[in-house]
């Protein structure tokens, strides 16, 4: 009986890494569309302001 508790723990925990997982892909996934939506309203940054910018938060 022990081994079916520890395999349903087991099981319980890889589907818990697994929706973490999924959570964090859906969420990186809506987070490039916003930045994609935001760059072809706004206008995208160049490369060299980006670098700027870092440059600057080095300090």
């Amino acid at each position: 009986m022990a081994d079916v508790g520890k395999r349903q723990v087991a099981r319980s925990m890889e589907a818990d890494e697994g929706f973490e997982k999924t959570k964090a892909i859906m969420r990186l996934m809506c987070d490039l569309q916003e930045g994609r939506r935001s760059g072809e309203e706004e206008g995208y940054v160049s490369s060299a302001d980006v670098r700027a910018y870092f440059r600057g938060k080095r300090g």
